[in-house]
């Protein structure tokens, strides 16, 4: 039966990805990730991870058949190699015969990240099975950072349809940004990372936000990571930064690849602006010690917000 169930969802997926024009093996890594994530929600464990990265994303930008090659988790408990290695037995352990799909734990590897990680974390690689196809997974722990206002309950959509969706706990917006955030504020000159400045860019072209929410998760991620508020205009905020001929380039390139959620200003300097007025009033209020009281609505810009009464007359 289960190699019923493999063979007929390895053709569906087949299928698929020859009318987009995708790769097969993308559809089946992405498949793989989706049915782990499916597992985690339906785990005594599903608490201890919170999806965050551009899994969450591709939700988010209701783009689900973007999502990349890997999963992004924050994780509660100690970065330890052996308890992620028992954390990810157990998530693997939740049956799911509607999915064809086996998780071959005795291919699982789990290695420290080392790479600009400020409280470290787990990288774990192993191997699943979809009838004959054999896929490679690749999730990412994160440990010590802070969610504001809290994890969310969210639905991820599934590529196939008549299997269970995953339904697990997640990152809000506002912690992805002012993440984002902090790691531009960190690197200042020498940052590279072009994804996070389309992820702030895209996010703020699609969605509303509320201002003192997001100072408030900007305050804590800050803090958590120990950086500083300082009154010295960061460079992410200084025009130099985006008109600088390298990085000009750099995010051209970016520009050019496939699978963006949104078409991107040609311009860096334009994804400078939209930092500029979407990110510096929040920074600078924090300075000030004053409650950002507005409102952003979908590309912006920042409006006050209005009382209930005001809205009721008006």
């Amino acid at each position: 039966m289960t190699a019923n169930v493999a063979a007929s969802i390895r053709a569906r997926l087949l299928n698929k990805a020859r009318n987009t024009g995708s790769e097969f093996e993308l559809f089946l890594v992405r498949y793989a990730c989706e049915r782990f994530l499916y597992r985690l929600g339906e785990s005594i464990e599903r608490e201890r991870c919170i999806l965050k990265g551009a899994t969450l994303l591709a939700l988010w930008m209701e783009e689900p058949y973007r999502a990349t090659r890997d999963i992004d988790l924050l994780a509660f408990g100690e970065s330890d190699t052996d308890i992620v290695r028992e954390l990810i037995a157990t998530i693997c352990s939740v049956p799911c015969p509607d999915d064809g799909l086996v998780f071959e734990l005795e291919t699982l590897q789990v290695f420290p990240i080392r790479d600009n990680q400020l409280y470290g974390g787990q990288r774990a690689y192993l191997r699943a099975l979809l009838g004959s196809a054999r896929i490679s997974v690749k999730v990412d722990f994160g440990f010590g950072d802070i969610v504001t206002p809290g994890p969310v309950k969210a639905r991820l959509p599934t590529l196939i349809d008549g299997v269970p969706a995953p339904v697990l706990y997640a990152y809000p917006q506002v912690t992805t940004i002012a993440e984002k955030f902090e790691t531009m504020v960190q690197l200042g000159f020498v940052n590279s990372r072009m994804k996070d400045f389309y992820d702030i860019w895209a996010l703020s072209e699609t969605f509303a936000f509320d201002g003192a929410e997001l100072q408030q998760a900007v305050t804590r991620c800050f803090e958590r990571r120990g950086t500083q508020f300082s009154a010295e205009t960061p460079d992410v905020f200084a025009m130099a930064f985006y008109t600088n001929a390298a990085r000009r380039d750099l995010w051209q390139a970016y520009g050019h690849q496939g699978e963006l959620f949104k078409a991107p200003p040609k311009d860096f300097e334009e994804v400078g602006r939209r930092l500029q007025y979407f990110l510096k009033p929040v920074y600078v209020s924090i300075l000030a010690g004053e409650t950002f009281a507005f409102y952003w609505p979908a590309a912006g810009p920042w409006q006050p917000h209005m009382s209930r009464e005001q809205g009721e007359r008006d």
